[in-house]
This record gives structure tokens, sequence and C-alpha cells, in this order.
């Protein structure tokens, strides 16, 4: 019984530990799209708290030029239907689209103090990796009704 309950753990930690992994890439990905769309950063197109909606993108920019505004909703739209799986809803490519595995997904972000050019962006991914419920984004690992949290800071 002491084997199968640290088999038990083991396999759930694994789980924790793949579901962090993911939510990294994630955030690593959004920062990419940051770094190559200074101009809606400079002009705060890319905060986003967490929990509001995200527009569908008005025009898909993996097909034609779009401006540093419609780029930045694109990216935003894009990453939200990549994480919910729900491209079809976005409309925003025609490519597939396979959720990474994270329940109740949300993504924040947000500059830490005032928002310019020189800002430093702190991008969250925040989800329910004890499938409870939990809606929290207090990010305390503590807390069941905190979801759980993987965050990045991006400087330009």
């Amino acid at each position: 019984l002491g084997v199968a309950g640290m088999q038990t753990s083991a396999v759930a930690n694994t789980h924790l530990a793949h579901q962090y992994s993911q939510a990294a890439l994630l955030a690593q990905s959004i920062a990419e799209n940051l770094r190559a769309n200074p101009t809606a950063v400079a002009a705060g197109l890319y905060q986003h708290s967490a929990g509001s909606s995200i527009p569908p993108a008005s025009k898909n920019c993996a097909a034609s030029v779009c401006t540093p505004p419609e780029l930045a909703l694109w990216n935003l739209a894009t990453w939200n239907a990549y994480l919910t799986g729900s491209n079809e809803a976005q409309k925003v490519s025609s490519e597939e689209h396979n959720a990474p595995g994270l329940a109740s997904a949300k993504l924040s972000i947000i500059c830490q103090e005032s928002c310019d050019a020189h800002s430093i962006q702190l991008i969250t991914v925040y989800w329910d990796a004890r499938r409870n419920g939990a809606t929290g984004i207090a990010c305390d690992p503590s807390s069941l009704s905190d979801l759980i949290c993987f965050r990045l800071a991006y400087a330009p």
C-alpha cells in the first residue's frame, strides 16, 4: 500500500510539473509576441486582466499584413484560442489549436508600475490545477480557492 501511495503521488506531481511547463511555454509565447510588436506594447494594447474577455481578432495576421493594434488583438485572440481550444469561436486562423491541458486557464498582462515603452510587463498564466472549481487570482498556493499561477516578467 505504501508503494501504491508513493506511485499515486509521483503521478500527480509529474502532472503538475507538466502543467507548469505548459504555462511557462505559453507565457514565453506571449512574451515573444510583445517583443515583436513594441509599438503596441508602448501603447498598452497588450494589457489584459485575468478573467476579462478577449474579443475575436478582426484580421488574420498570419495571412495578411496588420497594423500594430491589429497584430496585438490577433496575438491575444490566437493565444486565447490556443489556451481554450476554441479556434473556431475566435476565428483567428485555419491551423489546429490544441488546448494545453490547463483547466479553467486565464491570462493577465499588466505593467508593474506606469505603462510606457520601457515598463516591465508581468505575464501571468492562471489555471485550476486541483480541478476543484477555484477562481481566485491571488496566486496563494496554500489557498484551495486560488488558481495556480505561473508568472513571467517581460522587460522590453
